[in-house]
């Protein structure tokens, strides 16, 4: 997008909506999926029939893992816009006009 004369604010702006896509994905997704993946580990099995367990649903552990989760994506957003900024645009289109 930088050879296409895209301005760097805009490259970090769709940076920015891409990471925000993710992290609202990630965190919906992975809570949902969480939830009834450990309903499944300990209910569905036939080893724990005789065993009763409760499944509570725990803010300590989720606000950890969001935060991990937005940690990652910031992180990764970041590196992304630097190695953004280092490129040299005439490099890439020699490189890519030679094949």
């Amino acid at each position: 997008m930088k050879t296409l004369v895209t301005s760097v604010k805009r490259i970090r702006y769709l940076i920015f909506i891409e990471g925000l896509i993710t992290l609202i994905s990630g965190l919906s997704l992975g809570s949902i999926g969480g939830y009834y993946i450990s309903y499944f580990m300990l209910f569905g099995n036939e080893l724990l029939d005789g065993i009763s367990m409760d499944l509570v649903f725990s803010w300590t552990g989720f606000a950890m893992g969001a935060a991990v989760l937005t940690g990652f994506v910031i992180i990764v957003s970041l590196l992304t816009i630097r190695f953004i900024n280092r490129i040299n645009v005439a490099d890439v289109i020699r490189d890519r006009s030679t094949g």
